[in-house]
């Protein structure tokens, strides 16, 4: 297992302890990205997220599992074979 995958599935495994609802402030510092790449991703749709008034937040949960997610199901083709890699 790479690297990058360890350390995507300590970071859900740290982000799943969390108890309560998660801020671009609190959040966007964990998964290593500024606040704007983060909202951007929110409005996107490409991390889960909901709006609580004019909020975004994210639930811990939901988060590690689309963290656990992209640590196992990009497949990368190299030379006939296939192994499992983080993007």
């Amino acid at each position: 297992m790479s690297v990058e995958i360890l350390d995507e599935l300590v970071i859900a495994a740290r982000i799943d302890a969390m108890h309560h609802a998660l801020v671009v402030k609190d959040l966007a510092p964990i998964l290593r990205v500024s606040s704007t790449k983060l909202y951007n991703m929110a409005r996107e749709g490409r991390i889960p997220s909901y709006r609580l008034g004019g909020s975004v937040r994210f639930d811990p949960h939901a988060v590690a599992v689309w963290l656990r997610s992209r640590a196992i199901t990009v497949t990368i083709y190299s030379g006939g074979s296939t192994r499992a890699a983080a993007h």
